[in-house]
């Protein structure tokens, strides 16, 4: 919660301004649907620090629609998510992940499929990101906004929106956002990147494309062959 002092600081002015701000890119369907935060300069110069690319380098191309995705554009989705800047080097690497996948194709398809964002080593802890206990809920802001940033570039950049090339029938919540961290500390196996062929000190994204997700519940049995 704001404190009074600061929340004084704040005149009625400034916060018509920014409602005016955020009415605008409702106004241009920029939004998935939630208020974002518009990406002045500033803003988006504070995430390209956090990486050594190119704001001209690619990291998300889709031949047949003629569109790609540039690093300094996919800095102007992840400030409209609500993302920190050192979420930024996540963000990219989920787009990467997300290419890799055929995730831009796959969201033009009838199945209404959403993608899913798994991340491990160190930097799940330096970012705060839940990997424990309400992993799909609200309530963390990187699980939420590092999807969300995906999601935002596949609308804004790519131009796949629903009732447009964005075909779905049904869709489903997780194609706001759908990220959290395995939690590798209290698992039985070995971790998903140490698995896949990574250091157990390297810090991964791994992308997966999901129609919805099924709760598994136990109340009456241990057995794992009875609770599956």
């Amino acid at each position: 919660m704001a404190t009074a002092s600061e929340v004084e600081r704040l005149t009625a002015e400034d916060v018509r301004r920014a409602r005016a701000a955020i009415e605008y890119y409702y106004e241009n369907g920029f939004t998935d649907g939630l208020p974002v935060v518009p990406p002045i300069e500033e803003f988006v110069q504070e995430f390209l620090a956090t990486t050594s690319r190119s704001p001209d380098e690619i990291v998300l191309e889709l031949a047949h629609l003629e569109r790609a995705c540039t690093v300094r554009q996919a800095a102007i989705n992840a400030v409209m998510a609500g993302c920190r800047p050192e979420y930024f080097p996540v963000v990219l690497a989920a787009v990467e992940a997300f290419h890799k996948i055929g995730g831009g194709t796959m969201m033009q398809s009838t199945t209404g499929q959403a993608a899913v964002f798994i991340v491990n080593g160190p930097i799940r802890r330096r970012l705060g990101i839940n990997c424990t206990g309400n992993i799909f809920g609200p309530g963390h802001r990187p699980n939420a906004t590092i999807g969300r940033a995906v999601r935002l570039i596949v609308l804004n950049v790519m131009e796949i929106r629903p009732h447009d090339l964005d075909q779905s029938t049904q869709g489903t919540p997780a194609k706001y956002s759908c990220c959290f961290g395995e939690n590798e500390e209290e698992s039985p196996w070995e971790p998903l990147h140490v698995e896949m062929g990574f250091a157990p000190e390297t810090s991964t994204v791994t992308a997966q494309l999901i129609r919805s997700d099924l709760h598994v519940e136990h109340r009456s049995t241990q057995d794992p062959l009875h609770i599956l």
